[in-house]
């Protein structure tokens, strides 16, 4: 069907809907983990205190920035948190640095649970 245009028009389309319903699906279900890197330069605002405090589990570490010491922290959360974490920061600390990626696998240690009661099945039928 390659001299078809019709036929590669549809197929574009085809393809294009399906990735885009699968970015959907994935935003939606919100599977999976993942850390936050959050660098803060604000020695007077301690954000891993803070972030202890509301039941976050952080590790910090102590490091050098360009412009003298920063707070480093490193949190993994369930990736429906992710949003409420990152403005609960910026409430602290509106100038904080954050990085997020997605975390393939954990051994040991401690991760926030999700506060959805609901299934991830079921968020599909709850649109956002």
């Amino acid at each position: 069907y390659l001299s078809n245009p019709f036929a590669l028009i549809a197929y574009g389309g085809g393809f294009a809907a399906g990735t885009m319903i699968g970015i959907w699906l994935e935003r939606v279900l919100a599977l999976g983990l993942q850390a936050v890197r959050v660098i803060n330069t604000n020695p007077d605002v301690s954000l891993a205190e803070r972030l202890h405090e509301a039941g976050y589990p952080v590790t910090e570490v102590e490091g050098r920035g360009l412009k003298g010491d920063v707070e480093f922290c490193y949190i993994v959360v369930p990736r429906d948190q992710v949003k409420p974490l990152s403005e609960f920061i910026f409430d602290i600390e509106p100038k904080a640095f954050l990085s997020v990626e997605d975390v393939r696998e954990t051994l040991g240690g401690v991760i926030r649970q999700s506060r959805s009661s609901m299934p991830a099945w079921m968020r599909l039928i709850k649109f956002k």
